[in-house]
């Protein structure tokens, strides 16, 4: 399950612990150095460590969160070339973070392939809604079918790629709502708070007011 703390890929990794045919999880989380690194952090654990308490019988073996850091502060450190707002705290900036997501999948898949067994199909749970071109199920598709290609034994599945609208994903979601606050959603925090004007702060506080 690849895991960024906020509320898409908590509510998408909650459908997939639900699966009967699901019978293995590892939480996957990726520091690449996002200014809200810590904060979506201890979001993950504490999503993880709830998923495990409430549904842990329902799966032959629940694992530990994995935490894997890209972060650097060396002059070619990932993402350290990026423009986006969530890598250099410039709140004027684009929140879009070049090529991420197809980088981010790569790291992940790479990393279950290496560790699933051989009876196994790796599957990477992502949070992608249908909002921008590397969320899409097009986007998907696609990377499904390089990992064909490749035999890999990984593919991406996007349980809440149906939802453009966060309001919609959390009004289909009600019965997750005790995760909601476990969450993380701000992309610039101040002092370890949520700056309350950026993007994912505006849409999180819409959509939990709707619902």
């Amino acid at each position: 399950m690849l895991l960024s703390g906020g509320i898409d890929s908590t509510i998408a990794a909650l459908k997939m612990v639900e699966r009967k045919d699901c019978t293995r999880i590892i939480p996957v989380f990726i520091n690449y150095g996002q200014k809200s690194l810590e904060q979506e952090w201890n979001s993950v654990l504490k999503v993880a460590e709830n998923m495990k308490r409430l549904y842990g019988d329902r799966i032959l073996k629940f694992e530990s969160p994995v935490r894997i850091d890209l972060g650097s502060e060396k002059e070619f450190g990932i993402f350290n070339w990026s423009k986006s707002r969530l890598i250099t705290g410039d709140r004027k900036a684009s929140d879009y973070v070049e090529n991420r997501n197809m980088i981010l999948i790569s790291i992940v898949a790479s990393y279950a392939e290496s560790v699933k067994r051989d009876d196994e199909e790796a599957i990477v749970v992502t949070g992608f809604r249908n909002e921008w071109e590397d969320t899409s199920p097009k986007f998907v598709d696609a990377i499904n079918d390089v990992f064909k290609v490749l035999k890999t034994g990984v593919r991406v599945e996007a349980p809440v790629i149906q939802f453009r609208d966060k309001n919609e994903l959390l009004k289909a979601h009600e019965k997750y709502r005790e995760f909601f606050d476990l969450t993380w959603s701000c992309y610039t925090p101040i002092n370890g708070k949520p700056c309350g004007n950026c993007s994912a702060c505006i849409s999180r506080q819409e959509a939990l007011e709707s619902n």
